[in-house]
């Protein structure tokens, strides 16, 4: 299942259980997060940072060293300021880490965390350098996959495991992604998710205590403890013994 890379990752996370209402007790769902290298330098901004250094300097050599100063100079200096700025701009990435877990995918930009779970991503491909997970009518997530590629390779293996998912990559890119040496990031259990007031899938009735919900460790699809059906609604995953906790 392409919950196992994930899992075997994950061996030092803590092992404590919650305990079903029905009297049983379940995994409780673990994510790990991959931090952005911020050593990263893409050609776009090295390029215009170049390109604007050499334009100042340049426009300085016109001012105070040719004479009589050139007509040129102000526009030289205009020219390498505007470069210089989108340099800067381009260089900062706009996201500082990458989450891949059992309730999906979530980039988090530095002030707030976009996530996407399992079930509700269509599409995954690569265009300018970054990786697009499409949500189909939901909010779809990207990120640099080259200052991720860590988080890139494990989101491969994820979403090949999962065959609702669409992987739209070149040929070059998988294999890139797949010859890398897995790299460990930091583990943590998922708290974040508040599910109480939200419906069970199976029943539609609505889950009162976040104790109550059980997720689908294959497409992290929301279900109360009492109606767990026998297979996820979603992906046909078998649940009875097999689901998560939250």
């Amino acid at each position: 299942m392409a919950t196992e890379s994930i899992k075997n990752t994950s061996k030092d996370l803590a092992t404590s259980k919650p305990t079903s209402p029905i009297g049983r007790s379940v995994s409780p769902r673990s994510e790990v997060v991959y931090a952005t290298n911020d050593r990263y330098l893409s050609r776009l901004p090295a390029i215009l940072s170049m390109l604007g250094s050499f334009c100042i300097g340049l426009s300085f050599y016109a001012l105070w060293i040719i004479e009589p100063p050139t007509a040129w100079s102000s526009i030289s200096l205009l020219a390498g300021l505007i470069c210089s700025g989108f340099g800067i701009l381009f260089f900062s990435l706009p996201e500082i880490s990458v989450a891949i877990g059992d309730a999906g995918i979530g980039v988090h930009d530095g002030k707030q965390r976009l996530s996407l779970p399992w079930f509700s991503i269509k599409k995954v491909s690569y265009s300018w350098g970054r990786l697009h997970i499409n949500a189909g009518s939901q909010n779809s997530l990207t990120f640099n996959l080259n200052a991720n590629l860590a988080a890139g390779a494990l989101l491969l293996r994820e979403v090949q495991g999962r065959p609702w998912c669409k992987v739209e990559l070149t040929e070059a890119t998988i294999t890139r992604l797949q010859a890398l040496k897995p790299r460990r990031g930091m583990t943590a259990k998922i708290s974040e998710a508040i599910v109480a007031g939200r419906r069970c899938a199976a029943s539609n009735k609505r889950i009162i205590f976040e104790e109550a919900a059980r997720f689908c460790p294959n497409c992290s699809q929301i279900f109360s403890a009492e109606n767990l059906p026998a297979t996820c609604t979603e992906c046909q995953a078998q649940l009875a013994g097999n689901e998560l906790g939250a």
